[in-house]
């Protein structure tokens, strides 16, 4: 079962310290062509045949498939803590998914195995943080050995920095297993151009050094820094060519303590 979490951090400075906010950045969707640099990023036309779009459900079907899916996981949870105690040689479903983190505008390839036969099995799609949200559920069949494959497709950019579960349950045998997996962009602040010393307050007049991760080499990007007013302060605009992008803020020399953002689009 692969996992992982990004975590939004936020300090406030006290005198003379500026906090500057690592917001697990939230993309917004830009409409426009920047004046002398990349266009902002678009959706592909369609996916391809096959993959299962991720269509968002409102109430009331959002809270019930939402809890279905929950209850699900938490049921082959234990499921999983209780046949580890046994001795013989219990049946056990697995859902793996091929990557950790994924960018909007990508496929998410699940397997799972140890279901019966030519069975069906159900998947869901959940939100769990930071706004449980849930999505369409669709059906799968095991092949011959009681294997799945399924993919689905991250069709908004809305789902950065969410943490999101996929369940598989078994329709005949009542099997399940479940992951999850993020889509999301990391922002790590630094003390020094050679980012090696992370941290997330800073004097005036010093320089704050950003390292971007996890983005797409064919998509565009802008960086913008806002001071405590929330007015942009600087701007940067790029295409990645590697899988660390960097920037860098001169902090003013004096001013009013507060909250830094920065927004990665």
């Amino acid at each position: 079962m692969s996992k992982l979490i990004r975590r939004t951090k936020k300090n406030f400075g006290a005198a003379l310290l500026v906090a500057l906010q690592i917001t697990t950045l939230t993309l917004v969707s830009l409409m426009l062509v920047f004046a002398s640099g990349p266009s902002a990023p678009s959706a592909p036309s369609a996916p391809p045949a096959g993959a299962i779009p991720a269509v968002k459900l409102y109430e009331p079907r959002a809270t019930e498939v939402f809890n279905l899916a929950t209850s699900r996981a938490e049921s082959a949870q234990q499921s999983t803590q209780q046949s580890s105690l046994l001795s013989e040689t219990t049946t056990e479903a697995t859902l793996t998914t091929d990557r950790q983190d994924y960018p909007p505008y990508s496929y998410v390839y699940m397997t799972g195995t140890g279901f019966e036969p030519g069975e069906t099995v159900n998947m869901i799609v959940v939100q769990l943080s930071p706004n449980p949200t849930s999505y369409e559920p669709w059906d799968v069949v095991a092949d011959e050995n009681g294997n799945i494959n399924t993919s689905w497709y991250i069709s908004t950019d809305e789902l950065i920095g969410a943490t999101m579960q996929v369940t598989a349950t078994g329709q005949t045998s009542n099997l399940t297993a479940s992951a999850t997996f993020t889509d999301a962009i990391n922002v790590t602040f630094f003390q020094d151009a050679g980012r090696t010393i992370a941290r997330d307050a800073f004097t005036w007049g010093s320089t704050v050094f950003a390292r971007l991760s996890g983005q797409q080499n064919n998509r565009c990007y802008r960086i913008e820094w806002l001071d405590p007013s929330n007015s942009v302060v600087q701007t940067h605009d790029f295409t990645p060519t590697t899988g660390n992008d960097d920037d860098s803020y001169n902090l003013p020399v004096s001013g009013s303590s507060g909250v830094w953002t920065v927004k990665v689009y």
